[in-house]
């Protein structure tokens, strides 16, 4: 009788467990994007029947209730381990976990054919379970992405709780504190052992809860980059663009601060398709975007405005800042890319306009300004940088304003 809660915590677990796998394995195989949810579903089956195993009375089947269990519980781990990697794309071989299963495997094999002891077995079990969920840890906190941090974040603290309770267990089981020593009526020792299959419940459903979180949020993420970007550049497309010219343009009007915009267009590129095909055209604006990104500031944001032309927003930069980040766009917008054999043997330029924004401005006068001096830098002949001729002439009120306001 005095074993029966242990029966059925663990029968419940390997049922809740059983079902979990389930579960997350039919929806990885119907959603082969939610990454991850393949591999914690393993976990979840391999927990469940080591847990079962466990429950089988040792004098019986003696090395598959103890080895095999033992594995079997540690290699859930491995295997949520596996899940993180995965999550962040991260393929290399796992050797400190075949390390760690191999180490569970000596340990085990001596226990049952030497002269070890339940309590050094349970020691070494703990111990290995804590290294590995370590390892974990120290994935989901340095290499997840920043649209997956907060629920990495989550799982970090279920996992280094549990860690932390694992090791003062094995470390009290291992010294012999809970020797001899009683809690309500039962010995210590077992009273932990049902705290323990609880917290391996409790943990079980917040790392689930954690990897649903992680995974969405990284495919809402990705889904977001393919509605935000252009497909063949990757920057961002003109609408993304527009709505971040749109936040730069309310900061710049609430904080009296200027910025700019640069309009390029590839010259003649109509050309580059029809003699060398749309193939070599790609390589080559895939080249621009590629020295475009090397020659503008962190800050700066590229967008593709529409087939050869991209757009450039400077923020609280003035107009000598826009005329130097402009010279070096244009300077550079030709040099060959490594990966892109057209741009090496193509030259070709690119047409600049440059427009400042200031505070009292309206949208739609800076993007005409924009596009006034890139036709007048088209009407020069091209590979040439022209500035807006028509600055709006309340731009030294609007700073004079500013100023006041400031003061």
């Amino acid at each position: 009788m005095s074993l029966q809660p242990i029966l059925v915590i663990g029968i419940i677990s390997a049922i809740l467990f059983g079902c979990g796998s389930a579960s997350l394995l039919m929806v990885r195989l119907s959603n082969p994007r939610l990454l991850g949810l393949g591999w914690l579903g393993a976990a979840l089956g391999a927990g469940g029947t080591g847990a079962l195993l466990l429950l089988i009375d040792p004098r019986h089947l003696r090395l598959l209730s103890i080895l095999l269990a033992d594995l079997l519980v540690l290699g859930a781990f491995v295997l949520l381990n596996l899940a993180v990697m995965e999550v962040i794309a991260l393929s290399e071989v796992p050797a400190i976990s075949l390390v760690l299963l191999a180490a569970q495997a000596v340990a085990d094999l001596f226990n049952i054919y030497g002269h070890g002891s339940a309590q050094v077995r349970i020691t070494i079990v703990g111990l290995l379970i804590a290294a590995q969920t370590t390892q974990t840890v120290f994935l989901l906190l340095r290499r997840t992405a920043p649209a997956v941090r907060s629920p990495a974040r989550v799982i970090s603290v279920v996992l280094i709780g549990f860690i932390a309770w694992n090791f003062l267990r094995s470390v009290a089981i291992g010294t012999g504190m809970l020797r001899n020593r009683t809690f309500a009526g039962r010995p210590l020792s077992y009273q932990i052992q049902i705290y323990t299959d609880v917290l391996y419940l409790i943990v079980a459903l917040g790392v689930a809860f954690g990897f649903f979180w992680m995974t969405t949020a990284g495919l809402t993420a990705e889904v977001e980059a393919l509605a935000n970007t252009d497909p063949l550049t990757s920057v961002l497309n003109r609408r993304a663009f527009l709505r971040s010219f749109q936040e730069e343009f309310n900061r710049a009007q609430r904080f009296c601060t200027s910025f700019a915009l640069l309009l390029l267009d590839l010259d003649h590129f109509k050309q580059v398709n029809d003699r060398h095909g749309h193939l070599v055209g790609d390589e080559i604006l895939c080249t621009a975007v590629h020295n475009m990104k090397a020659a503008v500031r962190d800050i700066d944001l590229i967008g593709r405005w529409g087939g050869e032309e991209f757009i450039i927003l400077l923020p609280q930069a003035n107009a000598a800042t826009a005329q130097i980040v402009a010279e070096r766009v244009h300077a550079g917008i030709h040099k060959p890319v490594p990966s892109n054999e057209a741009s090496k043997h193509i030259r070709f330029t690119a047409s600049v306009g440059i427009a400042i924004g200031h505070p009292g401005d309206s949208v739609e006068e800076i993007f005409r300004r924009a596009d006034d001096a890139l036709y007048r830098a088209k009407s020069a002949g091209r590979n040439c940088i022209r500035s807006a001729i028509s600055e709006p002439s309340k731009q030294f009120q609007g700073e004079y304003s500013c100023q006041s306001e400031k003061a």
